[in-house]
């Protein structure tokens, strides 16, 4: 497996698996497939491009498996914090240790700079395994935001979590 940061040459390939994951899991994210497939290649490639995130991706056998954004604060007050986003591993890739991978690739990127000081990320309430892994990881929950989206009439409750990075 290989882990990388994607440039706009990726732009196609982040495109089709992040539309996958708002597809197949829309409860996972605040975006949504309908907003998201009418992006351009163009549009992509910018967000990949962007001075205020890096996204990385996993790959495996040459294929694009998994995804994560690290979003930076531009803000003064707040540049000692960071977000991790759009975490998502394709079906047929789970039980590699991708998403472990992405995680690690991010925490390390945060790690390595001279402002981030916490990392933050939100996780659906009932994504256990996700919290497990997380948790392992180091983080810790810090606030439970209920109904915190609302997808075709039904609420997802969402976990607020950080790490201490300094």
């Amino acid at each position: 497996m290989k882990v990388i940061p994607l440039h706009k040459e990726h732009a196609e390939s982040f495109k089709q698996i992040r539309l996958i994951g708002l597809k197949e899991h829309p409860e996972s994210f605040a975006s949504s497939f309908e907003e998201e497939v009418q992006q351009s290649i163009l549009d992509i490639e910018k967000k990949l491009l962007s001075s205020q995130a890096i996204t990385y991706g996993a790959f495996h056998e040459g294929k694009l498996g998994g995804i994560i954004t690290l979003l930076y604060e531009s803000k003064l007050k707040m540049r000692h914090k960071a977000h991790i986003v759009g975490l998502f591993v394709r079906e047929e890739f789970r039980g590699l240790g991708m998403a472990k991978q992405l995680m690690n690739t991010v925490i390390e990127k945060a790690q390595g700079s001279t402002t981030i000081e916490q990392l933050h990320l939100t996780v659906m309430a009932d994504n256990q395994p996700a919290i497990k892994l997380y948790k392992k990881l180091g983080f810790r929950s810090y606030a439970h935001e209920p109904r915190a989206l609302k997808v075709v009439g039904h609420y997802y409750d969402e976990i607020h979590m950080v790490l201490q990075l300094k």
